[in-house]
């Protein structure tokens, strides 16, 4: 992985962060769909998801966020136990 592209992704990241905190739920939703492919930090990806869904109400939204990240919480838990 070369670091301009870890750097790139982590920007993605904070300005997701940026528009949440300035009240932006649905912008940021649409902005971690356009470039979500190139956020190296999936689990991020998906808390940040979670996030706005939580603030925007979206309930049914909420459980299929929680659903993924504990599926990837036990892919993680598989490849440190081997």
């Amino acid at each position: 992985m070369k670091q301009l592209d870890y750097e790139h992704s982590e920007m993605l990241l904070y300005q997701n962060m940026v528009m949440v905190e300035a009240g932006f739920e649905h912008e940021a939703l649409q902005h971690l769909s356009n470039y979500d492919r190139q956020i190296l930090d999936k689990l991020a990806v998906q808390e940040m998801r979670g996030t706005c869904s939580a603030l925007l109400g979206w309930n049914g939204v909420i459980n299929t966020n929680v659903l993924i990240l504990q599926l990837l919480f036990l892919q993680c838990l598989t490849l440190l136990v081997g």
